[in-house]
Formats: structure tokens, C-alpha cells, sequence
């Protein structure tokens, strides 16, 4: 029973981070110290994200001139706690904006004791907000990678999603709850 499953059933964000919680946190799972760090993120037709992080880094939201790091509720990683709940964080994503996520492993990138960090990240992704997305995401990639003088240490991916459309409305629910036809979930 894995993240697909779990999506297709309900693509609620606290109630997927609940049911990959249990999968991490059994027996077996704790006694071999398995856990994970998650940034889950749905997104509706309309812009509209649900995001909700077990102690991931936070992404940023680059609209126009703006390019700021969400203040997302970070919940536990994923696997020490039984029943801990994560915050859901909701904001849009407006015509033309992007989100980029990434690991830990960008803003680790380091040059002695100083650190890429959470500001060159901003900085990287601010000034190349005018050139195509995976140009954007090579160039993020690439300065940490220069800033690093003994090669990556930890795993680096970065994610990136541009809102190109637009919908004259956002979708009515379905009868019974829900957020309406959403995008494929995101998870990093």
C-alpha cells in the first residue's frame, strides 16, 4: 500500500502524510531507523496549493518581481511519531509564478564551514526568473554544485513547477468534499 495508492484513494494532504506515517512508523520500520523527510504538494486546475512538510525544507514561490520561501507548517519527518498531524499550508500559484522545491542537499552545498544556504537559493532563483524553467533549475543546480569544494555530500534534487494556464475559475468541488479535479500530487 504505497504513495500512489494513497493518492488515487484520498489525495488530501493530511490524510496521505497519516497513512505514509503508519506505513514508516511500524516495528520493523522504527527498529531499522527508517524515516523521511516529505514535502507533499497538490495542486488544483485553478493555481490553488495544498502543501503540508514533514520536515523538508521549504519551497519558494517566484511571482513577478517577488520570489519569497512559503511559510509552510513543518510537521515531524515521516516515521518517529505515531500520530503527530501535519499542518496544511494553502497558497496560489498565480499565472506565470513557479514553485521550486529541493532537498537539503542545495542549501547544504558547502565551501569550508559556509554553507549555499536558504538565501543564495533566493538569490540564484530571482535572477534567472526571466529564462525558460529547466534552464532555471540547471543554473540552481550548477551554483551549488560550484559553491561546493569537495563535491555534493548529500543527495540534490530540485523540483520545479510553472503555472503556464489559465482557468477563468477555479473548479466547484465534487458533491461530498474534495478540491475538485486536482493535478497529480507532488511529493519530493
Amino acid at each position: 500500500f504505497g504513495w500512489r495508492t494513497l493518492v488515487e484513494v484520498d489525495p488530501e494532504p493530511a490524510t496521505v502524510m497519516e497513512g505514509l506515517n503508519r506505513q514508516l512508523s511500524g516495528p520493523r520500520e522504527r527498529a531499522e531507523g527508517v524515516f523521511a523527510s516529505l514535502l507533499y504538494v497538490l495542486m488544483s486546475p485553478g493555481g490553488r496549493l495544498q502543501l503540508a512538510c514533514a520536515g523538508h525544507p521549504q519551497p519558494l514561490l517566484l511571482a513577478g518581481p517577488r520570489c519569497d520561501f512559503v511559510d509552510v507548517g513543518v510537521g515531524p519527518v515521516l516515521g518517529v511519531l505515531d500520530h503527530p498531524g501535519w499542518p496544511v499550508t494553502e497558497v496560489t500559484l498565480p499565472p506565470g509564478g513557479t514553485l521550486v522545491m529541493f532537498t537539503d542537499g542545495l542549501t547544504e552545498a558547502r565551501r569550508g564551514l559556509d554553507f549555499f544556504g536558504e538565501d543564495r537559493v533566493r538569490d540564484v532563483v530571482a535572477r534567472d526568473a526571466a529564462a525558460p524553467l529547466e534552464a532555471r533549475v540547471e543554473r540552481l543546480i550548477d551554483a551549488a554544485r560550484r559553491h561546493d569544494d569537495k563535491g555534493l555530500r548529500d543527495d540534490l534534487v530540485v523540483l520545479a513547477i510553472e503555472r503556464i494556464g489559465r482557468y477563468a475559475e477555479e473548479p466547484a468541488p465534487p458533491s461530498g468534499g474534495g478540491v475538485g479535479v486536482p493535478m497529480p500530487p507532488i511529493a519530493l
